[in-house]
């Protein structure tokens, strides 16, 4: 008998991988009804699906690096960013985060307040850990699945009926 090795090893020869790796960050007040647009960090500037546009031309917030991970310099322009949008609206908050090393944050902020949650207490009390980030994971996948079954239906070859681009997964 021939032990069940897992899918890693059903891997089609000839078939090459994807590279295409995404970081989400998500923001939005207590009780869901503010939300700002997610985050997207990937490691093209300007992937081939992007057609030569920007991320905010094709209705992303999108920044890169070469490992698509949040970096204190992504993070710094993105809440300057959004401290400018809420001083246009007269806005001041309170952010609450997580105590992730990469969060270090800009002392010029003019209506952001930020707290970091303690170590090991984020899971416990971020109301995006409480299931958010869970929720948003398995909707993606079931729609990634669906569009898979259509494209078998449509006669896509098995071998390509999971290809996405990255426009199409962000």
């Amino acid at each position: 008998m021939v032990p069940d090795r897992g899918l890693t090893d059903k891997k089609q020869s000839g078939v090459k991988d994807t590279k295409v790796r995404l970081t989400y960050a998500f923001t939005m007040n207590a009780d869901g009804t503010e939300k700002l647009l997610p985050f997207i960090i990937g490691k093209a500037n300007k992937p081939c699906t992007f057609e030569r546009k920007s991320g905010a031309e094709v209705g992303f917030y999108y920044q890169t690096n070469a490992k698509a991970w949040m970096t204190m310099l992504l993070y710094q322009e993105w809440i300057r960013q959004w401290d400018r949008e809420l001083g246009t609206k007269a806005w001041k908050i309170l952010l609450l985060q997580d105590n992730f090393s990469g969060h270090i944050v800009p002392d010029d902020l003019q209506n952001i307040r930020v707290e970091n949650f303690a170590p090991n207490l984020t899971s416990h009390v971020q109301p995006l850990d409480q299931g958010i980030i869970h929720c948003f994971k398995a909707h993606y996948r079931g729609q990634f699945i669906q569009r898979a079954v259509l494209q078998y239906d449509e006669g896509v070859t098995p071998a390509k009926i999971y290809d996405i681009n990255q426009l199409q997964a962000m």
